[in-house]
């Protein structure tokens, strides 16, 4: 992302191995990417902006399990990040599978010097849902939150990338296991609200 800038958007940096039983290993897309060069016909609107943080629910999501699960690692990998990309804390990788702790410090490397001033923002659009597996799919501000300690400013436009997290259900918890290349959706006019510290 959080990539993902991401982290600063979730998240953004080249990302990880499934945990598939399979011997392939399926593509991941970095925080950081570039959004597709095709939108898909459900763009609206050419320049999307964070919204101020806000009491109202972030998307019509939040009450789903996954996505909860997923905000809980926005911000625990932000403070991660904040602490000197300490992404090996147990409070980070209690919330991610083992396979996708070695990978998530290539996510943040775009953002190397400035601090997150909250969570890694994004806004779930779908989740689609198969036996212990979920995907959210959601718009990240993968350019434009993270800022410069000295200014707090961010140094960079806000740009945002679409990205598919997967999260596989470990019985007590939902933990982020990938960030397969399954992004074909657009984030045209879509509204990311941005929460602080």
């Amino acid at each position: 992302m959080p990539r993902m800038g991401v982290v600063t958007a979730l998240l953004v940096g080249a990302v990880a191995l499934g945990a598939c039983s399979s011997g392939s290993s399926p593509k991941q897309s970095p925080l950081g990417s570039t959004p597709p060069s095709t939108p898909t016909s459900s763009s609206t609107s050419s320049t999307p902006a964070p919204s101020p943080s806000t009491t109202a629910p972030l998307s019509p999501f939040e009450d789903d399990p996954a996505v909860k699960a997923l905000r809980k690692w926005a911000a625990a990998a932000a403070k991660a990040f904040n602490a000197g990309s300490k992404f090996h804390d147990p409070a980070l990788t209690a919330l991610e599978t083992k396979s996708f702790v070695p990978l998530i410090a290539a996510n943040f490397k775009t953002d190397s010097g400035l601090r997150y001033p909250g969570p890694v923002p994004f806004t779930p659009i779908s989740v689609s849902a198969a036996n212990a597996v979920r995907k959210v799919h959601a718009c990240f501000v993968a350019y434009g939150f993270a800022v410069n300690p000295k200014t707090g400013k961010s140094p960079r436009k806000l740009q945002l990338v679409p990205l598919t997290a997967e999260m596989v259900d470990q019985g007590e918890a939902w933990l982020l296991n990938r960030l397969p290349d399954d992004n074909a959706f657009s984030c045209t006019g879509v509204r990311v609200v941005t929460v602080r510290w």
